[in-house]
């Protein structure tokens, strides 16, 4: 009986422990559709459109975080649907560059701004052009640590 009592002990202390599993959110502007519920697009076969909508609905889910959303190569711009700046005010919410990512400002705001006390966000393999703000053409960072590596930040003012 002890042996019972201790086995069942251990399973539920380890399942309570275990942290929760990340969730990933597909985008890309060639394939995507906004419209699909952040269960389809965690499905690389059925990704949203734009990463403005993926930063929304990872606003608005807390549960399960932290969230990746998984960027596929192409040009995100405000002519290609994107509402800049992509505003990210809430931990645990990250991005993550499949290569070739080009996010374009088309001289109309700035193209990150991030509003929240982190220390782990890294911007990785992204070129940032066409930026444009009083304060940090293509980023904003107001009280985060910030590490952009491997990307490109041109023609920002």
């Amino acid at each position: 009986m002890r042996f019972r009592t201790l086995a069942l002990t251990l399973v539920a202390t380890t399942s309570l422990s275990a942290p929760a599993r990340a969730l990933q959110f597909y985008v890309n502007p060639a394939t995507g559709d906004d419209r699909r519920s952040h269960m389809l697009v965690q499905d690389q076969a059925t990704p949203w459109r734009t990463i403005t909508h993926a930063l929304k609905v990872a606003h608005l889910i807390t549960e399960g975080r932290p969230h990746v959303i998984e960027i596929a190569s192409g040009t995100y711009s405000p002519s290609t649907g994107e509402t800049l700046p992509f505003a990210i005010s809430q931990t645990g919410i990250y991005l993550k560059s499949q290569g070739s990512v080009i996010l374009d400002a088309q001289r109309q705001s700035r193209i990150f701004d991030i509003r929240v006390a982190t220390s782990d966000f890294v911007l990785r393999n992204f070129s940032m052009v066409n930026g444009l703000a009083d304060l940090g053409g293509a980023i904003y960072c107001e009280t985060c640590s910030l590490k952009v590596v491997d990307s490109r930040l041109l023609s920002n003012e």
